[in-house]
């Protein structure tokens, strides 16, 4: 296999991170509903912070930073399609 493919998969790996933080915040924001706002504007915080660690850990392993950091914004995206999807999902009518 490609060292390319796999350096773009170490970064999109992040996704699993996001998607159990996102899960971790809705569990949250159930129990907790009155602070809905606070909570949901945290979640950027907390994804920064995750996201980060997650490249100063694992950038040694990657032999191209560019794919690198190519996997982790697809990791982002995806996220964030995931973020809202489930939101919207939570949202009562």
């Amino acid at each position: 296999m490609s060292t390319n493919i796999i350096d773009f998969g170490l970064g999109f790996g992040v996704v699993i991170l996001l998607m159990q933080i996102t899960s971790l915040i809705l569990i949250l924001v159930k129990k907790f509903p009155e602070f809905f706002m606070a909570v949901a504007y945290s979640m950027l915080f907390i994804d920064a912070i995750a996201i980060f660690v997650y490249a100063l850990i694992l950038q040694d392993y990657s032999q191209d930073s560019k794919l690198f950091i190519g996997g982790i914004g697809l990791a982002i995206f995806v996220s964030l399609i995931h973020k809202v999807k489930a939101f919207l999902n939570r949202q009562t009518y």
